[in-house]
């Protein structure tokens, strides 16, 4: 979990512009830039290259609903840090074998031409486990709040994202209706995208920094 309160959701204002979906070019100029790899949003992100959610967002117009894909590059603010990740297993250094030179035969043997492979769409994850769900959430909250978080979302949702009743939605049961004026200023346009745990845990961290505490859980 990030160390550091997000800040209230006004904050974000500069960002309501974009369109909530869609990415805009990074020809844009950067001052740095990322490959989105898979697995990777948002929140993810910020914490990879040690900025604020909001920093990331604002370097490229973006909100957190807008979509990223695996092998599109997005920009980092300038103060962004070279990204932890874990580094891929490198093969063993062993000698390489002696290859022996076989003779050109005097005929070409048949070319096979591989199909051209189309375009993968990386599909949206829909379903999580409980584990997946409370790692989201203490990803999401600061660390001396999110013992509590889990215990609040498990109450309201039973750590089920999409759970949803006449009013209420996702992990942390928040009140479309109620917040959507200042969940807009996030790109939460939509009650459907409260059912995005990441989204859900995101914007609870918000209401939990607008309210001043847990009130909007009280029962």
């Amino acid at each position: 979990a990030s160390a550091t309160t997000l800040a209230p959701a006004t904050t974000l204002a500069a960002t309501e512009n974009a369109a909530p979906g869609r990415l805009e070019s990074t020809e844009q100029s950067c001052s740095k830039t990322y490959e989105v790899v898979a697995g990777d949003y948002w929140i993810l992100i910020a914490k990879k290259v040690s900025v604020s959610l909001e920093e990331v967002l604002a370097a490229n117009k973006a909100t957190v609903a807008t979509a990223i894909f695996p092998g599109s590059t997005i920009c980092l603010p300038a103060n962004a840090s070279t990204p932890t990740t874990t580094p891929a297993t490198a093969a063993p250094t062993t000698a390489a074998p002696v290859t022996t030179v076989k003779p050109t035969p005097t005929t070409a043997p048949p070319t096979t031409v591989k199909p051209v492979p189309s375009t993968t769409v990386v599909p949206v994850k829909s379903s999580y486990t409980r584990a997946e769900v409370e790692a989201i959430i203490r990803y999401t909250w600061p660390d001396h709040l999110e013992d509590e978080a889990v215990r609040i979302a498990t109450r309201e949702s039973n750590l089920i994202p999409t759970a949803k009743n006449f009013c209420c939605y996702g992990l942390f049961q928040i009140y479309f209706d109620v917040h959507k004026g200042w969940l807009a200023q996030l790109g939460v346009t939509s009650a459907q995208q409260l059912l995005d745990p990441h989204i859900n845990a995101y914007v609870a961290v918000a209401l939990y920094n607008r309210a001043g505490g847990w009130g909007p859980w009280k029962l």
